[in-house]
C-alpha cells in the first residue's frame, strides 16, 4: 500500500512539472529580448485561455512586484510568474 501512494504521488509531481515548464515555455515564446510587458503578458494569458487577460497580467506583474517588465531571465521572477498561473489554473489545457 505504501508503495502505492508513493508511486500516485510521483505521478502527481511529474504532472505537476510537466504544467510548469509548459508554463514557462509559454511565458518565454512571448517574451522580448527576455522581457514580458504587460501588452505581452496579455497574449500569453489569452495563449493560455484566460477570458480576462488584462487582469490577469496587472494582477501576474502585482504579484511577482513588478509595475512594467517581468524578466523571464531572472529564475526568481519567472517562478513567481509561473506559481501564480500555476495556482490559478493555467497549463492544464497546453
Amino acid at each position: 500500500m505504501a508503495s502505492r501512494v508513493g508511486f500516485m504521488g510521483h505521478k502527481s509531481k511529474e504532472r505537476k512539472d510537466d504544467r510548469k515548464d509548459k508554463l514557462s515555455e509559454v511565458f518565454k515564446s512571448y517574451a522580448a529580448n527576455g522581457l514580458l510587458d504587460k501588452e505581452r503578458l496579455k497574449e500569453a494569458f489569452l495563449h493560455l485561455g484566460s477570458a480576462m487577460s488584462y487582469h490577469q497580467a496587472e494582477e501576474a506583474l502585482r504579484v511577482v512586484g513588478k509595475t512594467y517588465n517581468i524578466n523571464v531571465k531572472d529564475e526568481t521572477e519567472l517562478n513567481a510568474l509561473i506559481n501564480y498561473a500555476y495556482n490559478k489554473g493555467y497549463g492544464q489545457l497546453i
